[in-house]
């Protein structure tokens, strides 16, 4: 099922989501997307994946969140 969301498109063409939309996107409840988003932020090469525009408004770049799941993929396993 395809859900249509409002992105907002960078001048290289990058989509920014809000963490709403990553909700719908992949199925996931909120606290687990906010979870997923805290733990990639942690990390160093996605400091600018992250645009924090007001308290209320945040939004993440769609790609890099992808990479960050694929990257999470059976990390339990890893430890």
């Amino acid at each position: 099922m395809l859900h249509e969301v409002t992105v907002r498109v960078d001048d290289y063409g990058e989509f920014w989501v809000q963490p709403k939309h990553l909700v719908k996107q992949y199925q996931m409840t909120r606290p687990t997307i906010w979870r997923l988003l805290k733990k990639m932020r942690a990390l160093p090469q996605y400091k600018l994946s992250f645009l924090d525009l007001s308290p209320n408004l945040k939004l993440v770049r769609a790609k890099d969140f992808l990479e960050f799941l694929h990257g999470q993929n059976l990390a339990y396993m890893k430890e």
